[in-house]
């Protein structure tokens, strides 16, 4: 009983008006408490509508688009990508190299004698608070895919030209926000030490070119593996990771976006087979201070040709991801993008290109 007395003379001792103010107090704590629990995100599950998956994409310049597009048209695009709440913009590579990078590039616009769509990009990125990464060389054509293309003494030529066209960019474009590097090597297994592609071999070109672009701006690096043709070689994911832990070490790179390659070689990945190698790969990230994206490819291969995939396909995608710190998709404009269209898409690829975008949309966005 002397709990309720002593509450009752404490309580007697108190005005009437600091009673109120102090009950006005306590209600306001309580009622502040509700509103956080009732407002806080989901704390597990990919497609939490106020999280969308996709962070960001990739725009690969083709020359149909850099002939046709103009500035309006690519600040449409930045616009889509915002209102899809992405905030981050790849442009893949700004030149092609040729002859394992031996002769010189000319930048793409440069090369087919059109206007320069990069400061406008960086222009309205800047305004729309949009991360824009430049991509350097493009790897020389087919035979970047080849096995025993890249010896030591392509991998030091390509190297060197990558780091002097890191040079050009800084001297030509402000406001991006980080570095590509898209050579995009195979994530599996490759020979044995001695041999001439052995990973020493790559972790010194992604070593070099990543010092080269940190010395023009100090900014964040990317890669974007892809996983293997089983020709090739087809490791398990452990292996694979093995293989990367010898090449990242050491680096400085900042970002690995792993390509799903559910796109490209959709006959050898499924969404989960695919999704498998991510978690051993973080481990080996989270070891070497890199972060790991998930770069989901949003096309199909049909035939020789590709083709914005089906949203039920992609869907099965970003699902199957996990243990990523965000997701990217390649690319953006040509297989996603809902404002702008080239004159070469057909009825057929605008269809599919505007369902997968509004699919996307009405699950994520609305």
């Amino acid at each position: 009983m002397r709990a309720p007395m002593l509450y009752k003379k404490a309580n007697a001792r108190i005005p009437g008006r600091m009673r109120l103010l102090v009950l006005w107090t306590l209600l306001t704590i309580i009622s502040a408490g509700i509103v956080w629990c009732l407002s806080a995100p989901a704390a597990s599950g990919h497609h939490d509508t106020a999280t969308p998956p996709l962070s960001g994409g990739f725009i690969q310049f083709t020359c149909d688009a850099l002939k046709e597009l103009s500035g309006d048209d690519w600040h449409l695009v930045l616009r889509d990508m915002k209102a899809l709440r992405m905030n981050t913009v790849i442009l893949q590579y700004l030149a092609m190299a040729k002859n394992a990078g031996k002769d010189p590039p000319l930048f793409l616009f440069e090369e087919l004698g059109t206007a320069d769509p990069t400061p406008i990009i960086l222009e309205q990125a800047n305004k729309l608070n949009l991360n824009v990464y430049l991509g350097l060389l493009c790897p020389p054509g087919d035979s970047n895919a080849q096995p025993g293309f890249w010896k030591p003494d392509n991998l030091a030529t390509f190297a060197a030209a990558n780091r002097s066209f890191a040079k050009q960019i800084g001297e030509k474009y402000r406001g991006f926000k980080g570095w590509y590097v898209p050579l995009e090597n195979w994530l599996g297994k490759y020979p044995q030490p001695g041999s001439e592609e052995f990973p020493e071999s790559w972790r010194k070109f992604y070593a070099d070119v990543t010092a080269a672009c940190k010395s023009v701006r100090p900014l964040p690096v990317a890669i974007s593996p892809c996983l293997p043709d089983p020709g090739y070689s087809n490791p398990n994911a452990e292996e694979a990771a093995t293989v990367y832990e010898a090449m990242l070490r050491k680096t400085n790179l900042d970002i690995v976006m792993l390509q799903d390659s559910v796109g490209a070689k959709p006959k050898t990945w499924s969404p989960e087979g695919a999704a498998a190698y991510l978690p051993p790969l973080k481990k080996v990230c989270s070891a070497c201070g890199i972060q790991l994206w998930s770069n989901v490819e949003s096309f199909e291969t049909v035939g020789s040709n590709r083709v914005p995939c089906s949203f039920s396909r992609f869907d099965q995608q970003l699902s199957a991801t996990s243990g990523v710190e965000r997701r990217v998709t390649f690319d953006f404009f040509h297989y996603m993008n809902g404002k702008v269209r080239l004159k070469s898409w057909s009825p057929e690829y605008l269809r599919k290109i505007q369902e997968l975008h509004d699919q996307y949309r009405d699950k994520f966005i609305k």
